[in-house]
């Protein structure tokens, strides 16, 4: 009866819209009649219905069928007795990505999406309240948001569609206490009165780019209701067009016109063109497959082609696969960060022995989206590039297993990378049309990324926010990684970068650039740290006594309040021995221009050349994300670490070997790190007279950070190298200091969660 009721109610609303077209396997009457004599037999009248008119509620019994849901992408309560369904995209279906529900009292079930992108999430409909949430996160911790104030009665499914355009309703919708899509935030949060207009808004932005997509009539689109593909047609041709990110100072989402140009000036800041009502997404930067930019169909069928050589078992031999010369998958001159394809892959390439790494069969690619076109840098004296020849891609890895370069894990696990496509229009075999794999092409392993850290005190002595206390902060930070190893093609091996000191400049950074040199900390290797932010290289060898890696901006306390004046450090310091130097003269007040995508330069100083003056190489490196004040901190989705916190509370004893443990947020980023770190004076709690400081930091990467199902909930963090952290004692004013983080992704951004104690 409930079906025949829903054809009725789809009838109706054809009849009221008046349209005119075929419709397969019958006619549908419109109008009313009477009694008496027949009236002449009329024309037939053909009827279509609208195929971007909001797709009504729909039998739960029958939703997997209406919508072509499989069972994995089945979740939410099994008793439910009712629920949403819908698709999520972001350049392509985002498949096996996590989705949750949160309705307006806060109460969320989870699942997640199928290999084509859609989900149906079971609830019991008398318990949750309108408006719903929804939010999807992929491998990488990046996140859309959606939401609908239509109920879901006993018995029906709702649509819910997620995407970058819902993920802009949404945000234009929550109330102002919300920084955010990517934050905590419920129902309760969404402001009903503004969701029409909201989607007005955005319908009216992205309207002439529908039309130039081949789509004949919009009045009816809703983007959270109509059913559409992922598919780089019609609707997912302007979803291409767009690059999806957030204003750095107001976490509002932000739609910028992909395919057009994005001005970067001499200090590295990007000047976007936003879409909005206002300003429309232009019908001639519409991704048309047409188009000679990486639009969906050329790396979709890049994708496709990879993942059907990743079926082939590693010994056999398909020339299409081999892709000898390099024309039609992965350049032979690919380079990213130093190392090529497989190195690069590493955790793909893991079977075999490192001079014979061989890709795991099974393994598949999915999600790609272009982030951003730019351009290649061209050698000294070379014409400048006239078109955008560089495409960034993040992909999502899923491996049924890994080998023993990664440290043999039997269960699935899925992540994601960022790869560098470049256009060549000379290409007749590639995969991906005009454009192929190339890698970044830097010859050192450098990046950029905004990093925060969140840290509560334990101490109640010293949670007090004055002068003489040190209480919880949140730090928002810049980090620059500069390997010290640099990977040898030839050998396939890693050496020594060689390099004595990097100065690096950009947005956010001192304007002389901030110099980093190694450390002398014992556990701070592998990568470079601050020495100074004056900008000067020394002739001679230079060596930091910090472990200091990442350049602070701003901060606030733990509970979003202004920190005490007197907290940031106002003298310069003392180069490569003073935390100052980790920290900017005056905190940034203003993240305005810490746009996504902001370009840094990297200029290098090699131990080879002593007493140079200029830079023996220049790489640049672009932040994916934008770098948000701290206090938008406070309002996301971060794990748990309070069952940690014996690790902080003394008495405790020196040791080697701790054992971190957290408790997962099914909205947070997957914890991939964890680390501690510790401090004592020697003699013991000297409060006067000579002494030094002991430190020491032990890193742990989580191996099985990005298991599909059942993440872990603790690491065991240990190998001290030469100094053990040390013991933790409650003396007063004895200088001891110990803290502990685990660390997460989440919309591309660094985030460190965690606890100290001080005294």
């Amino acid at each position: 009866m409930a079906q025949h009721l829903d054809k009725l109610v789809l009838s109706l609303r054809v009849c009221r819209l008046g349209l005119i077209t075929a419709i397969v396997g019958g006619l549908i009457a419109c109008g009313g009649g009477s009694s008496g004599t027949p009236a002449a037999v009329a024309p037939p009248v053909v009827v279509v219905v609208d195929p971007l008119a909001p797709a009504v509620p729909v039998d739960l019994a029958s939703a997997s069928a209406t919508f072509g849901i499989d069972v994995s992408g089945t979740g939410g309560d099994a008793g439910g007795d009712g629920g949403a369904a819908g698709s999520a995209g972001d350049g392509a279906p985002l498949k096996n990505a996590v989705v949750t529900l949160t309705d307006a009292k806060g109460i969320v079930v989870t699942g997640r999406t199928d290999g084509n992108g859609q989900y149906l999430l079971k609830f019991k409909t008398t318990l949750f309240i309108a408006p719903y949430v929804l939010r999807v996160v992929d491998a990488g911790g990046s996140v859309l948001s959606s939401v609908t104030d239509e109920v879901a009665t006993t018995g029906k499914v709702v649509r819910i569609n997620v995407n970058p355009l819902t993920d802009k309703i949404t945000s234009d919708v929550l109330v102002s206490s919300v920084a955010g899509t990517d934050k905590n935030f419920d129902g309760s949060s969404i402001d009903k009165t503004k969701l029409a207009k909201a989607k007005a808004d955005l319908v009216a932005s992205v309207n002439a780019a529908l039309s130039a997509a081949g789509i004949a009539s919009t009045a009816t689109f809703d983007p959270i209701k109509s059913v559409y593909s992922y598919d780089g047609t019609g609707v997912d041709a302007v979803i291409e067009s767009l690059s999806h990110s957030r204003d750095p100072a107001t976490g509002a989402t932000q739609l910028w016109v992909k395919l057009g140009a994005v001005s970067t000036a001499a200090d590295g800041t990007v000047t976007p063109v936003l879409v909005s009502a206002a300003t429309p997404l232009p019908t001639t930067a519409v991704a048309l497959p047409s188009n000679p930019a990486l639009t969906f169909s050329k790396v979709n069928a890049w994708v496709t082609e990879v993942n059907r050589c990743l079926a082939l078992a590693p010994t056999t031999i398909d020339a299409n696969c081999d892709d000898v010369d390099g024309t039609r998958l992965v350049t032979t001159a690919y380079r990213q960060n130093s190392k090529n394809f497989e190195e690069d892959f590493r955790t793909l390439f893991s079977d075999g022995q490192s001079q014979n790494a061989l890709y795991v069969q099974g393994s598949t690619l999915a999600n790609p989206v272009v982030l951003f076109f730019s351009r290649y840098a061209v050698a000294a004296g070379s014409s400048a590039q006239t078109i955008d020849d560089l495409a960034v891609v993040e992909l999502t890895v899923r491996q049924p297993r890994t080998g023993p370069l990664a440290g043999n894990i039997s269960a699935p696990i899925e992540y994601t990378k960022t790869v560098v496509f470049k256009r060549d229009d000379a290409l007749t075999r590639a995969k991906a049309g005009n454009w192929i794999l190339h890698g970044n092409q830097r010859s050192y392993d450098l990046s950029i990324t905004p990093r925060y850290y969140k840290f509560a005190q334990v101490n109640p002595l010293k949670q007090a926010n004055v002068s003489g206390s040190s209480p919880g902060t949140i730090i928002a930070e810049l980090f620059p990684f500069i390997n010290t190893s640099r990977y040898d093609v030839a050998t396939s091996s890693y050496v020594s970068a060689n390099i004595r000191a990097v100065r690096v400049t950009g947005p956010g950074l001192p304007t002389a650039g901030l110099v980093m040199t190694t450390s002398a900390v014992s556990g701070a290797t592998g990568y470079l740290v601050i020495h100074n932010k004056t900008g000067a290289v020394s002739a001679s060898t230079m060596v930091s006594s910090l472990a200091n890696n990442s350049f602070r901006l701003s901060g606030v306390t733990d509970t979003g309040a202004a920190l005490y004046a007197g907290f940031w450090p106002t003298s310069p310091g003392t180069a490569g021995a003073s935390t100052a130097q980790a920290y900017a003269d005056t905190p940034v007040s203003d993240f305005s221009s810490l746009r996504a995508f902001s370009l840094y330069r990297f200029e290098i100083f090699l131990n080879s050349n002593p007493g140079n003056t200029t830079a023996d190489a220049i790489e640049t490196a672009r932040i994916i994300a934008p770098v948000s004040p701290p206090a938008a901190v406070l309002g996301l989705p971060l794990n748990d670490i309070t069952p940690s916190l014996a690790l902080v509370s003394p008495p405790a004893a020196a040791g080697c070997s701790f054992n971190v443990t957290w408790i997962n947020n099914p909205n947070g980023g997957a914890i991939s790190n964890a680390y501690v770190y510790g401090e004592e004076r020697s003699p013991k709690n000297a409060i006067s007279g000579t002494f030094s400081t002991i430190r020491s930091v032990v890193n742990y990467s989580l191996p099985d950070a990005f298991l599909v199902s059942n993440r872990p909930t603790a690491a065991t963090v240990a190998n001290c190298q030469n100094v053990s952290i040390p013991s933790l004692g409650n003396t007063v004013n004895g200088g001891d200091y110990r803290e502990f983080a685990i660390r997460s992704t989440i919309s591309r951004a660094q985030y460190y969660n965690g606890l100290r104690w001080n005294n």
